[in-house]
C-alpha cells in the first residue's frame, strides 16, 4: 500500500514547485486515495481517508531556500530607510 501511495506522490510532486506542493497537499492526498481505492479491494481493504501531514524537502533544498530567504531579507533591510 505504501509503495503505491509513494508512486502516486513521486508522479505528482516533481511537476510542482515547492510552494505549489505545500498548497496542494489535499489534492495530492486525494490522488493517492483514488489510486488506493482502485487497488485495495483486491486485498479486501477499504480506504477511508488519506492524509499528507507534512512535506519534508531534501536538506539541499532547505539550505537553498534559507539562502534565498536570507538574501531577500538582507535586500529588504538594506533598501529600507530608518528614521
Amino acid at each position: 500500500m505504501s509503495a503505491l501511495g509513494g508512486a502516486v506522490i513521486r508522479a505528482s510532486v516533481p511537476r510542482l514547485t515547492l510552494d505549489a506542493a505545500f498548497e496542494q497537499k489535499n489534492d495530492i492526498a486525494k490522488a493517492v486515495e483514488e489510486e488506493l481505492e482502485k487497488a485495495m479491494p483486491a486485498y479486501g481493504l477499504e480506504i477511508v481517508q488519506t492524509l499528507i501531514v507534512d512535506i519534508e524537502p531534501d536538506t539541499h533544498v532547505k539550505r537553498a531556500m534559507n539562502e534565498i530567504n536570507a538574501g531577500l531579507f538582507s535586500n529588504h533591510i538594506s533598501s529600507s530607510s530608518f528614521v
